[in-house]
C-alpha cells in the first residue's frame, strides 16, 4: 500500500526524498529488522517487489512502517527546516499515525500562553490534565496573564497548574505588567526540574509606577538569565537571583530609564527581606556577583561564557574580574564613559587569560584598545551605539586606534567589522586613518572616505578571514547606491575557494547588501 502524501509542495519533496532512498539500504535494515515482505512504491510507478523470502506474495507493509526510525526522522527535519511551524505541522500529523507521531514533538515544542486569546483556558486545562505539551514543551513564552481566580485544588490557579505540568520545559519568556500575578508564575516555574533560561521583560507600567522590586530571586539553577527593561534600583534582587545560579553561562542586563534619587543616582530599593545595612547597594557589576564568588555552599568556578549590559551607568571594576574568568563574547553599550574607562577592569581580563572572541563595545576607551591589543584571535567587533551616550563618546582618537591598532593586530582572525549608530565624521574609515595594511603607502591622503576598490580588494587581499562588513552612516540615498554600484564592480583576487564575504550598508533607514558570488566573481545586490 503506498503512503497517502498531501499534494502540496511539501509533499513533493517528501515523496521525491522517499523516491531516493537506496533499495539496497531499504532491504538491509528490513533485514536486520527481521521484516521480510517488503514492497516499495513512489508516486509515478507500480509498486514493486525488493524481496518477499518468506511469503512469495508482491503485497507488503506500508514503506512507513518498515522504513528505519532514522531515515523518517531525516525526512521530518527536511520539513522542519522548509516550512513554517504551526500549519504544516498540524496537517502533516494528519497523514499517518507514524506521521503523527514523529511531528508531535515539533508540534508542541515551544508554544505561547495569551490570556487575550479566547481558546487559552482550553489550553491551560490540557496542560493541567497531562496534554501533549506536557510530554513535548521545551520553550514558553506568557504574553499576556490576567489576575485569575484560586481553584480548589491546593488553592492554586489554573494558570500555577498549567505551568506545573509542563515539566519538561527548559526556557520561559515571561512579560511583567502591572497588576498581573507575576510572583505567582515566577514561583510556579521555580519549582519546574529542568528550567534552565528565563527571560523576564518589564513593561513601562511597572518600571515606573510599582513601589517595590519584583521578587525573582527564586529561580535558580540557571544557564541562562536575560533581564530587559529593568530599573537599575533593583540591583539586590539581581545580585541574589545570580548567587542562585553560580553555574550561569548567559547573563544579559539591559537596564531602564528610572528617577533619579534625592543624591541624583538611583534610589536603591532593596529586596523586602535584605538585611545587610553594611552591604548597601551600589551599581557595580563586582557587588552584584560578589554573593556568586563569596558563597561557603559550593567552590566557585568561573562559568559565564556571554555577558551584555546595556543602559544606566554600572561601573566595571577589577573585583568582578574572578567572575568573568570564563568569558568569550561581551557586549556593552553604557551610558556612561567612565563606565568602561577604568584601566583595571581591562588590565585584569588580560591579567586573567580572557581573550574574548566577540566583543560589543561602546564608547570605546584607551584601556579596551590596550585590552585588544594584548591577545590574537578576535573574530567579531562590533562598534554599536544604541544607549544615551554623552556627547564626547565618539572619540577620533579611539576611532583611529582602533583602526591601526586592533584591526591590523587580529588581521588573522577577525571574520565581523560592524558599526552602527555612530558618528560618520568619526568613525567612517578615511584613507589617511584606515587599516594601514589595506592601502599602498603612496595612497593620496587629500581621499576622505576611501573607494569601494580599495576597500574590499584590500580587505580580500589582507583579511583573509573577513566575512562581514557591516556600515551604518547617515548619507543620501543617492550616494549609498553609488557605493552599492562600485562594491559590485570589484573582482577581490584571492586565491581562497573558501572566500565569502557579505558587504550591509544602511543608509537612512535603506538596506543594501552586497553580497561575493564565487560562481561570478563579483558582488551581487541581494533582495
Amino acid at each position: 500500500m503506498e503512503a497517502r502524501l498531501p499534494g502540496t509542495a511539501t509533499g513533493d519533496r517528501l515523496r521525491r526524498g522517499r523516491d531516493q532512498i537506496s533499495a539496497q539500504t531499504v532491504i538491509r535494515k528490513s533485514m536486520e529488522s527481521g521484516v521480510s515482505p517488503l514492497v516499495l512504491t513512489t508516486s509515478n510507478s507500480k509498486p514493486t517487489t525488493v524481496t518477499n523470502l518468506a511469503e512469495g506474495t508482491s503485497m507488503g507493509p506500508n514503506m512507513l512502517d518498515v522504513l528505519p526510525e532514522e531515515i523518517l526522522n531525516l525526512i521530518v527535519e527536511a520539513i522542519a527546516h522548509n516550512t513554517r511551524l504551526g500549519d504544516t505541522y498540524s496537517k502533516m500529523r494528519l497523514v499517518c499515525k507514524i506521521f503523527s507521531r514523529l511531528f508531535e514533538p515539533k508540534l508542541f515544542s515551544q508554544t505561547t500562553i495569551d490570556a487575550s486569546v479566547p481558546f487559552t483556558p482550553d489550553q491551560l486545562k490540557s496542560f493541567a490534565s497531562g496534554g501533549p505539551n506536557c510530554r513535548w514543551t521545551r520553550k514558553l513564552s506568557i504574553t499576556f496573564i490576567y489576575q485569575a481566580e484560586k481553584m480548589e485544588r491546593g488553592g492554586r490557579t489554573l494558570l500555577e497548574l498549567a505551568i506545573d505540568g509542563l515539566r519538561n520545559l527548559e526556557s520561559a519568556r515571561l512579560f511583567i505588567q502591572l497588576h498581573r500575578p507575576n510572583e505567582e508564575v515566577i514561583l510556579a516555574l521555580s519549582q519546574l526540574p529542568v528550567l534552565r533560561q528565563v527571560e523576564l521583560i518589564f513593561y513601562d507600567d511597572w518600571v515606573f509606577r510599582c513601589r517595590g522590586p519584583l521578587c525573582f530571586h527564586q529561580l535558580a539553577n540557571l544557564r541562562s538569565l536575560d533581564l530587559k527593561n529593568i530599573p537599575p534600583c533593583w540591583v539586590t534582587e539581581i545580585r541574589r537571583t545570580i548567587a542562585n545560579s553560580p553555574r550561569l553561562e548567559t547573563l544579559a542586563i539591559f537596564f531602564a530609564e528610572s528617577d533619579p534619587g534625592p543624591q541624583g543616582g538611583p534610589d536603591f530599593q532593596p529586596s523586602s527581606d535584605w538585611q545587610d545595612k553594611d552591604d548597601e547597594p551600589v551599581l557595580d557589576l563586582a557587588w552584584i556577583v560578589k554573593d556568586t564568588i563569596l558563597s561557603a555552599s559550593h567552590i566557585f568556578a568561573p562559568s559565564l561564557k556571554t555577558l551584555s549590559i546595556s543602559g544606566g551607568s554600572l561601573a566595571l571594576s577589577a573585583s568582578a574580574i574572578p567572575y568573568l574568568g570564563a568569558l568569550t563574547t561581551v557586549a556593552i553599550d553604557l551610558e556612561d564613559l567612565k563606565s568602561v574607562s577604568d584601566p583595571s577592569f581591562w588590565a585584569g581580563l588580560s591579567q586573567a587569560g580572557v581573550e574574548l572572541r566577540s566583543l560589543k563595545l561602546y564608547p570605546i576607551a584607551a584601556p579596551a584598545i590596550a585590552y585588544l591589543a594584548s591577545y590574537v584571535g578576535l573574530e567579531e567587533l562590533h562598534v554599536i551605539r544604541s544607549a544615551i551616550l554623552a556627547s564626547d563618546a565618539g572619540n577620533p582618537t579611539m576611532a583611529h586606534e582602533l583602526y591601526h591598532t586592533v584591526l591590523v593586530h587580529h588581521r588573522d582572525s577577525l571574520r565581523v567589522f560592524r558599526m552602527d549608530g555612530v558618528s560618520r565624521k568619526v568613525w567612517a574609515p578615511r584613507t589617511e586613518m584606515s587599516i594601514p595594511c589595506l592601502y599602498p603607502r603612496d595612497a593620496p591622503t587629500d581621499i576622505s572616505i576611501p573607494t569601494a576598490s580599495d576597500l574590499i580588494s584590500g580587505i580580500a587581499r589582507e583579511l583573509p578571514a573577513f566575512r562581514s562588513l557591516a556600515l551604518e552612516f547617515n548619507i543620501t540615498e543617492k550616494r549609498a547606491q553609488k557605493f552599492a554600484e562600485a562594491v559590485c564592480d570589484v573582482k577581490p583576487s584571492t586565491s581562497d575557494s573558501r572566500f565569502s564575504f557579505l558587504v550591509v550598508l544602511i543608509s537612512r533607514g535603506e538596506l543594501w547588501c552586497m553580497e561575493f558570488y564565487r560562481d561570478v566573481g563579483h558582488f551581487v545586490i541581494r533582495e
